[in-house]
């Protein structure tokens, strides 16, 4: 087997040292392609006898199975670094306009349809909350309600109708998420998508804890959909220090001061949220300053928040800074 060794360990110098994405992709093709190196030398067991097919079969998936995962491994690096390029050289000062983005035009039918069909108000019905947006007719319209319990039978008849309004109200959520939350402010419309992909999208049930006290930061939290509370404990019991809603961000203390976390956070109706792990959120702050700034001047004015809270409270312990809000 020492061809096969020789020719695994070459494989695995060669993805673990590719300069770029492209060079990586012309390693997969020599090697794991049609006429690669590796494909190659599967074609040619069938001139073996079926003892050495078995052995030396074995030991060639071994050494596909491997190179595949080391350039897997690798374009996964790759894309990082270029992540953290983009962001690094395409900063933009958020004094100037935005630079126009040409998106092309919509074909004539689909304008027809868009002026002729436009869904709102599902917002509120699919989460069971309060409505967030007043809607007011500008020209004459014609509608068609449907109410909660009709929208629920036609949900639970036609299985698509589910899907296809639980991912409309997800990229809405989405949306108006990149739209007006001053995190992703500083970037323009490319880069928030290249941001928003580094989150990791999490539906919570009512009751469950996402940043517990005392437990160090695990990354930065948005709150898509829903409620969440923070809360802190008090000898036995435990103080409310606030009620966030959708579009907040929370868990930024605990990452940028790289303390654990003094109160915690439950989940306080059916939600989702977005999370960004700590080592990304780092590389984030470094790479875009205004982002950085602003999540210190959020943790700032929560800090002040806090102290404002437990003073009124009249908490018997004297103020310090294991009393203030590190989530």
């Amino acid at each position: 087997m020492d061809d096969l060794d020789r020719l695994k360990a070459d494989l695995l110098k060669a993805a673990e040292q590719a300069p770029d994405l492209a060079a990586l992709e012309d390693l997969r093709v020599r090697a794991l392609g049609k006429k690669g190196s590796v494909t190659g030398l599967m074609k040619e067991l069938g001139k073996l006898s079926p003892e050495e097919r078995r052995v030396r079969g074995q030991a060639l998936n071994e050494v596909k199975d491997a190179v595949a995962a080391a350039i897997e491994a690798r374009k996964g690096l790759l894309e990082e670094q270029a992540l953290d390029a983009r962001l690094r050289q395409e900063r933009v000062d958020v004094s100037l306009p935005a630079r126009p983005q040409p998106i092309g035009h919509l074909h004539p039918l689909s304008r027809t349809i868009d002026e002729l069909i436009a869904i709102f108000g599902e917002m509120a019905l699919v989460s069971a909350s309060p409505r967030t947006a007043t809607v007011t007719a500008v020209t004459d319209c014609d509608l068609l309600e449907l109410d909660r319990e009709a929208l629920q039978a036609a949900s639970r008849s036609v299985a698509t109708i589910a899907v296809a309004l639980d991912k409309f109200t997800r990229e809405r959520l989405l949306n108006n998420l990149l739209a007006t939350s001053p995190l992703f402010r500083p970037l323009d419309r490319t880069q928030r998508f290249d941001l928003v992909r580094r989150f990791k999208a999490h539906d919570i049930a009512p009751g469950v804890t996402l940043i517990d006290e005392g437990e160090p930061g695990r990354g930065l939290f948005v709150l898509l959909a829903g409620r969440v509370d923070v809360s802190k404990r008090d000898g036995d019991g435990k103080v409310l220090l606030a009620t966030l809603g959708p579009g907040e961000v929370f868990g930024e203390i605990s990452l940028l001061h790289d303390e654990p976390a003094s109160a915690t956070v439950t989940a306080a109706a059916q939600s989702t949220v977005l999370v960004l792990a700590k080592e990304v959120f780092h590389r984030l702050v470094e790479a875009v300053p205004e982002i950085g700034e602003y999540v210190r001047s959020l943790g700032e004015e929560r800090l002040m928040d806090t102290r404002i809270l437990l003073d009124a409270a009249r908490l018997e312990e004297e103020l310090t800074d294991d009393d203030l809000l590190l989530i």
